[in-house]
């Protein structure tokens, strides 16, 4: 004798109780639930007064859809109810009959979206939002996953054209109510949600739930953007009231994939978001010419995944004499070293001590960067500063396959520093991308400066993700095999050297320039475990 829980019209009814009038339907359909019958369940699902308040599911099997079925909406909705769904994905609650694609039963076409590179500090794609719809600018942010906008007040027309406001939007769903704030690791987001449609060129989502901010406080460069677009786990999402976009995405494929690729370039094009089946984007990434790449498992936390998270090993090479191997500082180890591949992350950042060790080892052999680097210089947020003739050490990132493989970056001098200005004396000033995680966050993030040189395909419902070195890169490489390379100990003498400027450093963090985010979980000596 179970007993079925529903939603319905703002109540909640189980299989024991009754209701008089139109609420008979609803009474009907959650009885119905309670039998054994997969058409009974249908009239449930079908239903547009009775939504299932997801209290309990029915496992559905998946069978192939034939084209000459006349309900085509039926088709769809067999496919979406019984997809294995990992990551939680729920469909709107609301009718979705406005879109290209929820309602045709067609197999939804992969959707590639051009990125715009502003100024090497942000990565922006333009989407569509309302109706009529309304153009906006929005950071992919593969290390969050909320969808929020500027409000009227807070942001300025894109492309002169108008910004967006849901009280001009016809298809907009405004729930004042539902109000929630977003604290980054600098500034924070004050809102409250709004459903509506959201288009990335032509895919489509009707009524997607995202946050209207209202406030947008201590965020920097906002005037190069509109709002965030997170690609990550629903379960790093702040925003419970409705489905993430990656989950209404989870809805549209059979085996979700994201491709993201960006460029340094600022006048060409500055890479690209793909949004496909996981199959399309290998066959187009192998079509491309970035060979076979590699395959590598998520970790999770707390046995829940939530960031594009993995073990990483990172090491500096020292310079040496010529004709000799240049011997390894081992940074962080395979199994210590957990980094989140974070496309709204610029810079490269370290936590705790593994910071000091990793600008120590950049900088040993390099005696001139104590009268040629700085932390207080102003403007600079704490950020490591030197004069760009300070030749640093290289450092190398170790990302293991599951079939043993191993994809190696190599970022020097040229990667690692970036012209910020000029000093007093005619001489460039450059920044170190290299900065210290917040406090209380025991990751690595991997920004803009490693991913440009690796195309990513993350995939969704299993896990996993696909690496491939960019075409023609000459810092990214495949290697075959677990190649090791000779390493020592780092040096005392420097890690006393920086620890003069240790407390600069860190209180750099309180003051990120880019998308960071508090990790809202276990500490890392509870552990990570793998899907």
């Amino acid at each position: 004798s179970m007993q079925i829980r529903v939603r319905c019209h703002s109540r909640i009814y189980s299989s024991k109780t009754t209701q008089k009038g139109k609420d008979n339907h609803c009474q009907r359909t959650v009885r119905a639930m309670a039998q054994p019958r997969l058409i009974l369940v249908l009239a449930c699902v079908l239903s547009t007064a009775c939504v299932q308040a997801g209290v309990y599911r029915l496992p559905l099997t998946r069978r192939e859809c034939d084209r000459s079925v006349k309900n085509s909406t039926i088709c769809t909705l067999l496919q979406s109810v019984g997809r294995e769904s990992a990551f939680g994905a729920r469909s709107s609650t609301a009718d979705s009959k406005d879109s290209p694609f929820l309602m045709t039963g067609e197999a939804v076409p992969e959707v590639k979206v051009p990125l715009i590179n502003n100024f090497n500090l942000i990565h922006t794609a333009v989407a569509e939002v309302g109706g009529p719809p309304v153009a906006v600018r929005l950071i992919v942010d593969t290390g969050s996953s909320d969808l929020w906008l500027k409000s009227s007040s807070q942001a300025a027309p894109f492309g002169g054209g108008r910004v967006y406001d849901p009280k001009s939007s016809h298809s907009s769903q405004a729930s004042p109510a539902h109000r929630l704030t977003i604290n980054y690791g600098r500034g924070r987001v004050d809102g409250s949600e709004v459903q509506d449609r959201f288009c990335l060129k032509k895919l489509c989502i009707d009524h997607q739930s995202l946050i209207f901010a209202d406030d947008v406080f201590g965020i920097p460069d906002q005037w190069l953007f509109d709002g965030i677009l997170g690609l990550g786990y629903a379960a790093l999402a702040l925003n419970k009231f409705g489905p993430t976009f990656v989950q209404s995405l989870g809805m549209l494929f059979q085996n979700l994939a994201i491709g993201f690729a960006v460029s340094e370039s600022t006048t060409g094009g500055g890479g690209y978001l793909a949004i496909g089946e996981l199959e399309d984007l290998k066959r187009d990434a192998a079509a491309s010419g970035l060979g076979q790449g590699i395959t590598m498992r998520l970790r999770g936390i707390n046995h829940q995944a939530m960031y594009w998270l993995g073990p990483t090993k990172i090491e500096v090479a020292s310079r040496s004499p010529p004709g000799s191997r240049r011997p390894m500082t081992t940074i962080a180890q395979t199994d210590s070293a957990m980094a989140i591949l974070d496309s709204g992350t610029t810079l490269i950042t370290a936590p705790g001590m593994a910071y000091l060790e990793l600008i120590g080892a950049m900088l040993e052999g390099k005696p001139e960067a104590v009268q040629k680097c700085t932390t207080t210089l102003m403007g600079s947020f704490g950020q490591l500063m030197c004069l760009c003739d300070v030749d640093i050490n290289p450092v190398t990132f170790t990302l293991t396959g599951t079939d043993g493989r191993q994809l190696q970056v190599s970022l020097a001098a040229n990667d690692l520093m970036q012209l910020v200005g000029v000093g007093g004396v005619g001489q460039g000033v450059c920044r170190i991308n290299v900065m210290p995680s917040p406090p209380g966050m025991p990751l690595w993030l991997l920004g803009d400066v490693f991913l440009r040189h690796i195309y990513v395909v993350h995939d969704v419902p299993h896990h996993m993700l696909h690496l491939f070195p960019q075409k023609g890169s000459r810092v990214a490489a495949i290697l075959e095999g677990n190649q090791q390379d000779s390493s020592r100990v780092l040096s005392d003498t420097v890690i006393v050297t920086l620890a003069i400027t240790a407390a600069t450093c860190l209180a750099a963090a309180a003051a990120c320039m880019c998308t960071v985010r508090e990790l809202r979980t276990a500490r890392a000596s509870e552990g990570y475990n793998s899907f």
